[in-house]
């Protein structure tokens, strides 16, 4: 029979505020369905007829009936004509299982590389503005009603098709927008077809890693270098060999005298975290270095929007001409984080394994942001 202590435990489940925004029927039907998991109601008792328990829980019997036909769709209880619900026999069989399967492990068994990362603790972003927080910039002031009535226009123009999944390589108009303005701002050398839209640069650092290198691969990256970065190359199973930077930014010379490496990691233009700009001679330097070398430049235009003076140093992607430069960038802080857009640009023969690899992460970028 239903002991009052089962009552009073179905009662207090009922109450809880952390189950309030369930409905009540869904509230009864997990209270009882935790009694008979935890074998408080044995296997072959009877639950209480849904009137009686309607009126000792103050509910309407609807909500018990239909508490109690969830039970039985999910196999813990029966229904039997004139006789009543009762739990189910399978319920045995499950618990005989889990006695079987012994306790839960203590703690999650994870590969090396999943224990990697999390000893690592990932790339936390700051969320909120605060002194000396990088990547945030201001938008308090940002015009969203301008924002607002552009996104209207975009649904009115595309419909419901703006719902739909897109490109994964990304729509093309945006791939147009994104070609010409680094064309004009950043002096690269872009057409829509090589643009691969993201959402973030780290996404495009993590692809860099999985699809360009094997583990064990040695790749050159700035000392002191943006830690978003190196997590990645490290989580991939890379050797990451720090290069020092002066005020010229990274001394590429020490590429050419050092063990081969199979690419290099550059924020040419502000240099995080000092801020350094890489001169030009070094510049051409570490094409050459790739060239010879037939390595990747993994250019990462690291704040190219803000500068002094006069108009920013031309990308190293634009003044390649032998395609062994991958270049990142993102709107995050010409615009907002918030937006979610980051892109590649890409060699030819990379657009289309990158696309490809792109699908197993996120699949596509979201056609309307």
């Amino acid at each position: 029979m239903f002991r009052h202590a089962q009552l009073e435990s179905v009662k207090a489940w009922v109450a809880d505020p952390a189950h309030a925004a369930l409905p009540l029927h869904a509230r009864v039907q997990r209270a009882l369905r935790q009694l008979i998991l935890d074998g408080a109601i044995d296997v072959g008792r009877p639950l209480p007829a849904s009137r009686a328990l309607a009126r000792s829980l103050a509910v309407s019997r609807d909500t018990v009936e239909a508490a109690y036909g969830q039970l039985h769709a999910e196999g813990f209880i029966e229904r039997r004509v004139g006789s009543g619900s009762f739990v189910s026999e399978r319920v045995r069989r499950r618990r005989t299982a889990a006695r079987r399967a012994g306790p839960a492990p203590l703690a999650a068994a994870l590969s090396r590389r999943g224990a990697a990362l999390f000893r690592d603790g990932g790339v936390r972003d700051f969320l909120a503005p605060r002194a000396f927080a990088p990547g945030l910039p201001e938008t308090r002031q940002f015009p969203l009603q301008t924002w607002e009535r552009l996104q209207r226009q975009v649904l009115r123009e595309h419909g419901s098709a703006a719902l739909l999944h897109s490109p994964p390589q990304g729509m093309e108009a945006l791939r147009q927008a994104i070609a010409d303005y680094v064309n004009l701002e950043r002096g690269a050398r872009a057409t829509p077809g090589r643009v691969l839209v993201l959402t973030s640069s780290q996404q495009a650092l993590a692809l860099c890693a999985s699809v360009l290198l094997d583990a064990g691969d040695r790749i050159f990256i700035e000392d002191p270098a943006y830690h978003g970065a190196r997590r990645a190359f490290e989580a991939a199973g890379l050797e990451c060999v720090p290069v020092p930077v002066d005020a010229d930014g990274m001394r590429v010379q020490q590429l050419h005298e050092a063990a081969p490496a199979r690419a290099v990691f550059l924020t040419p233009s502000h240099q995080f975290p000092t801020g350094a700009t890489l001169a030009l001679d070094r510049r051409l330097a570490v094409i050459e270095w790739a060239r010879r070398h037939g390595a990747w430049i993994i250019e990462d235009d690291y704040d190219s929007e803000f500068h002094y003076a006069g108009k920013p140093t031309a990308c190293v992607q634009g003044l390649d001409p032998h395609e062994r430069t991958i270049y990142i960038g993102t709107f995050t802080k010409s615009l907002f984080p918030g937006l979610r857009i980051g892109y590649m640009l890409l060699p030819p023969a990379l657009v289309e394994p990158m696309t490809v690899a792109r699908t197993l992460l996120d699949g596509h970028s979201a056609p309307v942001p």
